[in-house]
């Protein structure tokens, strides 16, 4: 009787080690970046945007771009997704046709740092949620560049 008591414990225990791959658990999240956004420390020549789109549970779009009267002058798309059990933001920019991905490093319920200390700049890009909006702020080695943001949508 004591060894079908080991081995269904033994069983029990091994089958709450595994995780299921089919639906995997994901603590962060990101609802206060969707929306769309207005940076406020903007020159007076142009305004720059922010727009993010939740397209799953795993999967955030993003498109900050600037504009100069009705003009477009620049953009970058931005794929914010939970896959191999971590975050990544990848980063695509003009001129360039391969996305820059961007780890993860640190989270909390209102900012969350990625990170790619093998790209020439940035290195790091931090959001934080604040009172009447978000900030973004990108980093590396001898420069740093703070996006102010509010919700216009």
């Amino acid at each position: 009787m004591s060894k079908v008591f080991i081995l269904l414990f033994a069983v029990l225990l091994l089958n709450c080690d595994q995780k299921d791959e089919s639906s995997p658990l994901i603590e962060e999240n990101y609802e206060w970046l969707l929306g769309k956004w207005q940076r406020l420390d903007d020159n007076d020549q142009r305004d720059t945007y922010e727009h993010w789109q939740k397209e799953s549970e795993s999967l955030y779009l993003g498109h900050r771009f600037i504009m100069q009267q009705a003009d477009t002058i620049w953009q970058e798309r931005m794929r914010f997704e939970y896959a191999d059990s971590t975050w990544v933001m990848e980063i695509v920019t003009p001129g360039n046709d391969d996305m820059v991905p961007f780890t993860l490093s640190g989270y909390s319920t209102d900012a969350f740092t990625v990170e790619n200390p093998n790209h020439d700049f940035p290195k790091a890009i931090n959001y934080v949620k604040t009172e009447n909006g978000m900030k973004a702020l990108v980093s590396g080695e001898e420069m740093e560049i703070v996006f102010e943001f509010v919700r216009v949508e």
